[in-house]
């Protein structure tokens, strides 16, 4: 696809340093309504919580919601889910989250590509793509889940964590961002930027 190689070579360029231009922090609870995440979003963004009231044990129930818009109207939208899972439970592979997004999207085998990632102790896989969603659409997401180690250690009791923080710390995560294609185009590295800096607010210390 056009552009695709300049596209998968900001995958990383601005991850690791969110605070190049000026961010803000964002502090996110997970579905036990405790602070679990942090991430840094740029100028010119707005971030939505969920209502108080809302139940976010409701995996369709974003964690968080990130706006972008144009002078035009135009918009790009990134959501944040987690999906807690109990020790033995089977996590959900990120080749069939991503194959979940491509149907959604309508997006035939010319208009994606997918790559490995891992950073902040998380690893999974991303889509970069442009399809259909009522209008044309640009999409970049990723399926993310805790490193093996660390899950097995939350989930096995480690940390200063109850045992629903620890599960909700375990828990697989996705980061959907969509959009007008030329504005994803043009601020891609900011979404790209925002998804590199999610991490766990209080990772476990490194095993001895």
């Amino acid at each position: 696809m056009p552009l695709l190689l300049l596209l998968l070579s900001l995958i990383f360029t601005g991850c690791h340093s969110p605070k190049e231009r000026h961010t803000t922090s964002v502090i996110v609870e997970g579905s036990a309504r405790a602070p679990l995440y942090r991430f840094f979003l740029p100028e010119g963004w707005r971030v939505i919580f969920p209502d108080a009231a809302a139940d976010l044990s409701d995996t369709t129930q974003p964690l968080c919601t990130c706006l972008l818009e144009d002078m035009e109207g135009k918009m790009i939208t990134i959501t944040f889910h987690h999906f807690p899972t109990s020790n033995g439970e089977r996590r959900i592979p990120p080749a069939s989250q991503l194959a979940r997004w491509r149907r959604q999207f309508q997006l035939e085998a010319s208009d994606f590509d997918e790559q490995e990632v891992a950073w902040g102790g998380f690893y999974g896989r991303m889509i970069v793509g442009e399809g259909w969603r009522d209008e044309p659409m640009a999409l970049q997401a990723w399926s993310l889940l805790l490193c093996d180690e660390e899950y097995a250690r939350l989930l096995g009791g480690e940390g200063k964590f109850s045992p629903a923080i620890s599960r909700q710390m375990a828990a697989d995560v996705t980061i959907k961002a969509w959009g007008d294609p030329l504005l994803m185009e043009k601020r891609r590295s900011e979404v790209v930027a925002i998804a590199g800096s999610f991490g766990l607010l209080h990772p476990l210390p490194p095993s001895r």
